[in-house]
């Protein structure tokens, strides 16, 4: 059985357009990713202690760090711990 293709197509027809649209949604979808990517990563980079102090008694504490950069704090009080 012979299989006959117009003289204008190429030998694999719609399969090989399709293998050239998967790659180029590839492309596209990892250039997507790179552009959206965060800016900056050393600011995900983990805080450094440069000094660290401790002082007190048996009943008061008192700590003191000295970080490499200012930390971001995020925190809360409880109302009854």
């Amino acid at each position: 059985m012979a299989v006959c293709t117009h003289k204008s197509s190429r030998a694999g027809g719609p399969f090989f357009y399709a293998a050239y649209f998967r790659a180029a949604c590839l492309l596209l979808v990892v250039v997507a990713c790179l552009a959206f990517s965060p800016v900056s990563f050393a600011a995900d980079a983990p805080l450094a202690v440069t000094s660290y102090k401790m002082a007190g008694d048996a009943t008061k504490m008192r700590i003191v760090m000295n970080f490499d950069r200012e930390p971001d704090v995020k925190w809360f009080l409880l109302r009854g711990p």
